[in-house]
């Protein structure tokens, strides 16, 4: 039964012996086995093969014995060194051929270790070469699939030395939103090492690649881990976003390793803010500030396909803020946590910054305690009556040489009254494209507060002439800023009693 190594015939044929060891996880699951196959033999100076000047038979029968006047040491040392030549090649086919012509039993193996111990090597050496294979072929094996070999998840042999998979579930400092509800970051380590394996065809299952398939199979969130940890217990209420994969492959030690991370939170968006109440004793009305941070998360369909972004989760999240249901709003959460009982919604002033790469949002808005605008539709307003009540008439009259001054002569009558009223109004600024023709214009100019601000003016016109029985105006004139939409308007009344 001849031994037959890279269609080298080995002659006589050595004992072999093989050995299985199992290749484990650490939670000793089987991952695959590893088949020690040791060939103790002997080479003989004057027969067998490799010949004695080192060339390998390689057609049917024996080889013929060498002539008598054959060097044995130096034959010897020839199919030593053929040994070595032979098995410096890794995954060449190793045939072991039954004599009654049945299917060989084969291995693509690795070579260890290849051994020729002490001797005096006149006639004869012995030899012990040491292979591993991680599957066997043939008379062996029952079938083409064997029961001893890991089978990935597309149903074809992965070869494995070492795997490792790990969850890490850390719960963050900060909360998201006013529920005070957890994030949690979530990180899964993947990592494994694969063999170098040969086929019929002579191709090498490259060790990297043999564990990148393990890796790659694994990749994702596993619910069971998620939710079944019965100590952070995850509320059902969340989601994961954010979604990093960082990947280190080592081709020389045959490695691949992936560590993915994900966020774990209620929603799609970190929405935190500050408040702050201020009170002036110059005047009546507290402000209050608020300045708050949108992060927005982004979400993939699991394999890193961004379906929404982060600048959209964190712009959506802002025009809630802004334009929502009142409970949503920043005005709400500004009259909220001042415990105040109103501010004017109208905002002082209000600014915010945009960084679209990051999905960041950051935003400021003060209000204060001042009434609702008169005007609708107002962002500013401001109304200011001035009222000059009526002075003593009386002559100046110069004296030349008079040390205490001129003469003063009281005329026995006063001056009018009067009050001005002027309104300083702020408008959106207009919506349409600047007027190019006579009919825009006039759309332009009906946009302006006039009809709400003319309102104002007759009411206080109205109300002097109740009271008074002369009244007059003196002056009354606007002006309006198409551009900026600032509206003005001042006017003076001069009245009084008719007695």
């Amino acid at each position: 039964m001849p031994l037959i190594y890279n269609n080298k015939k080995i002659i006589p044929a050595p004992f072999v012996s093989i050995n299985k060891e199992y290749i484990r996880r650490q939670d000793g699951v089987d991952i695959g086995v590893n088949y020690i196959i040791t060939l103790r033999g002997k080479l003989l100076a004057c027969k067998g093969s490799p010949l004695s000047d080192g060339s390998f038979w390689t057609t049917s029968g024996y080889p013929p014995d060498s002539s008598s006047g054959t060097d044995c040491f130096q034959s010897i040392l020839s199919k030593q060194n053929a040994l070595r030549n032979l098995f410096a090649d890794d995954g060449c086919s190793l045939e072991i051929q039954p004599y009654n012509g049945t299917n060989p039993f084969k291995c693509y193996p690795r070579v260890r270790s290849i051994e020729f111990p002490e001797g005096n090597w006149y006639d004869t050496c012995d030899y012990t070469i040491v292979l591993e294979a991680p599957e066997l072929f043939g008379n062996l094996i029952a079938s083409s699939n064997n029961p001893d070999t890991y089978y990935g998840t597309d149903n074809l042999p992965i070869y494995l030395s070492e795997v490792s998979e790990g969850w890490n579930i850390e719960m963050q400092d900060s909360v998201n939103g006013l529920e005070n509800q957890y994030i949690f970051r979530l990180i899964h380590n993947l990592s494994a090492v694969g063999r170098d394996v040969y086929n019929a065809d002579g191709d090498q299952g490259v060790g990297y690649l043999q564990a990148k398939r393990w890796v790659q199979s694994r990749l994702g969130i596993d619910n069971t881990i998620l939710y079944g940890t019965g100590t952070l217990n995850l509320p059902a209420y969340g989601s994961i976003y954010n979604h990093t994969r960082n990947e280190i492959t080592d081709e020389t030690g045959g490695s691949y390793s992936v560590m993915e991370s994900w966020l774990f939170s209620s929603g799609n968006y970190k929405d935190d803010f500050n408040i702050v109440v201020n009170k002036d004793r110059n005047s009546s009305l507290y402000t209050v500030s608020i300045d708050g941070n949108i992060e927005g998360y982004e979400i993939d369909d699991g394999n890193l396909n961004i379906i929404q972004s982060k600048w959209t989760s964190a712009l959506n999240r802002f025009n809630v803020l802004q334009n929502g249901a009142p409970l949503h709003t920043i005005y709400n959460r500004a009259l909220q946590y001042s415990y105040l009982s109103y501010l004017n919604p109208t905002p002082l002033k209000s600014n915010w910054s945009y960084r679209p790469h990051v999905g960041i949002i950051s935003y400021s808005y003060e209000y204060d305690e001042s009434p609702p605008n008169y005007v609708v539709g107002s962002i500013y307003e401001n109304i200011s009556i001035q009222d000059v009540r009526p002075t003593n008439v009386f002559a100046r009259i110069p004296v030349l040489g008079r040390q205490a001054g001129p003469v003063l002569q009281d005329l026995s009558t006063y001056t009018e009254r009067q009050r001005t009223m002027t309104v300083d109004v702020v408008m959106p600024p207009y919506s349409g494209l600047y007027p190019t023709s006579i009919a825009g214009f006039i759309n332009t100019l009906a946009s302006s507060p006039y009809v709400a601000v003319s309102t104002l003016f007759n009411a206080c016109d109205g109300y002097l002439r109740s009271v008074y029985g002369q009244v007059f105006i003196s002056n009354d004139n606007d002006s309006w800023d198409v551009r900026t939409g600032r509206y003005n308007r001042t006017a003076t009344w001069v009245y009084q009693a008719c007695t």
